[in-house]
């Protein structure tokens, strides 16, 4: 059984599974009021992927959620300067990306697709 913390992280790993990024935004905007937020800084952790602690530190602060100060520099120690990652996959969304210096993410997604669903 999953908790709301662990199918947060789902979503975003399998963005594809879970309607799309905007629909994802929607689901951390959404569940944000309800998350433990040591909790999924404790998958996020376990889950050892660097992409997903980007992916959730970015679509979380489009979304306009409050994520608080001790995850948000839990979370960027882990980020290193030379990691990047691209939001969505390049196949789908293509290369052509815009760097958001914060997450160290490669943004290929236009705005308008990332808050469709807000």
């Amino acid at each position: 059984m999953s908790d709301i913390e662990k199918t947060v992280l789902d979503c975003i790993d399998k963005m594809g599974k879970s309607g799309g990024i905007g629909e994802v935004t929607h689901i951390i905007a959404s569940a944000s009021n309800k998350i433990n937020w040591g909790k999924l800084s404790d998958y996020a952790l376990k889950m050892e992927s660097t992409s997903l602690l980007q992916r959730f530190g970015y679509l979380a602060d489009r979304a306009g959620v409050k994520i608080p100060q001790k995850f948000r520099r839990k979370i960027h120690s882990k980020l290193s300067k030379n990691t990047r990652s691209f939001l969505a996959s390049p196949r789908i969304f293509g290369k052509k990306a815009m760097f958001n210096s914060d997450w160290q993410l490669l943004v290929n997604v236009p705005d308008s697709e990332i808050l469709s669903e807000i």
